[in-house]
């Protein structure tokens, strides 16, 4: 039977999607997005197109905004066939509609071929916005470790003369406490949003994944997490969510070290098999090239950035029009990733998608 389902699949829906989409894991969505999370399932015959929809409700209004905000990822699609691709997009748009979700940024992969199956004759938008650092997997790690900038060779020596990394084994989920306070510490320092916080449960539901690695660095003279990375594998791309650590002067060179283990763990996957063809480190704090962040993101990438492409989707017009005529009026907001979206949906000056975690959204079914 041809058609969608806009909830978690079972029985043979399932079983028509790789089970190396690590984005599309129940466990992940739960923990990363709470309920907020639905996967949307179109299947033609054999074929299949499956998409993760994150939707955040819009204050003072009955509506919602899709936007996922990590990682970067295509639509998990079986089959290369333009028409079905639009088939699944137009029944996505209909589901979206009777669900309240008026608007859609849909953050792709920037060396993913969604857009490029789709094409340019679909009359779709598409933009784009920040930088992403990704690196094609190494042939090993010796050949990697030749190719780094001198400087940051010298970075990851010195760190580990100072610092050990451990992968953290699946069945020690009590070294979850080090490792949320660690992150916390440092999304508190930058000022993140709520939405980047996860909880010491959600740390311990993404340790048992297969997908999933997590990362602990320590100091050699204590025994105490200073900083930690969480990494995801999902179709042939190990994308890295999660980076922080305590104190970043104290702890010099964490940062690069856990870069440089989380190439050498890629490496891994893939000799055991698993198709790791891209390790994405993400984007900075802007859109320039002249981001810092970015800039320290592209030495292990050896250089290479790629624009992040968003499929821009308008699920309900009207609704659009009608939120941006009364809210579309406001200051831009100050960073670039923000000021993109307002582009298209201008009522986003004003009416900022909350997170909804803790909320029951049981209309969203």
């Amino acid at each position: 039977m041809d058609g969608y389902w806009p909830t978690v699949c079972s029985g043979d829906e399932i079983i028509s999607i790789p089970t190396n989409i690590g984005i599309l894991a129940d466990e992940f969505l739960s923990s990363v997005y709470g309920q907020m999370a639905r996967k949307f399932v179109f299947r033609r015959g054999d074929d299949v197109f499956a998409h993760v929809c994150v939707a955040m409700p819009i204050p003072g209004t009955p509506y919602f905004f899709a936007d996922p905000w990590r990682g970067y990822y295509d639509p998990y699609f079986s089959i290369s066939d333009q028409r079905f691709l639009v088939q699944a997009l137009s029944a996505y748009g209909e589901w979206c509609c009777d669900q309240g979700i008026i608007g859609e940024f849909m953050r792709l992969n920037p060396v993913g071929n969604f857009l490029d199956v789709l094409g340019t004759g679909a009359g779709y938008i598409v933009d784009s916005g920040q930088l992403v650092s990704i690196l094609p997997t190494p042939l090993s790690i010796d050949q990697y470790i030749s190719a780094l900038p001198k400087k940051c060779r010298y970075s990851v020596r010195s760190a580990a003369r100072r610092l050990h990394v451990a992968r953290v084994a699946k069945e020690q989920a009590d070294e979850m406490y080090g490792i949320a306070h660690a992150h916390a510490v440092s999304l508190t320092r930058s000022r993140a949003q709520t939405k980047w916080f996860l909880n010491i449960d959600d740390y311990a539901r993404l340790l048992r994944l297969p997908c999933i690695d997590i990362f602990s660095v320590y100091a050699h003279t204590q025994s105490d997490v200073v900083a930690m990375a969480v990494t995801l594998a999902s179709g042939d791309t190990i994308q890295v969510l999660m980076l922080g650590a305590l104190d970043n002067a104290t702890y010099a060179g964490a940062s690069d070290l856990l870069y440089f283990h989380i190439v050498r763990r890629a490496l891994e996957r893939r000799n055991t098999g698993e198709p790791i063809a891209w390790i994405c480190f993400g984007g900075g704090h802007g859109t320039g090239s002249r981001d810092s962040l970015i800039n320290f993101k592209m030495k292990f990438s050896l250089g290479r950035a790629e624009r992040c492409r968003y499929l821009i989707l308008k699920h309900n017009q009207k609704a659009i029009d009608e939120l941006s005529s009364l809210h579309g009026h406001g200051t831009a907001p100050p960073d670039p990733s923000s000021q993109l979206k307002a582009r298209h949906f201008p009522f986003l000056n004003v009416l900022k998608p909350i997170d909804a975690r803790t909320l029951a959204l049981d209309h969203l079914h």
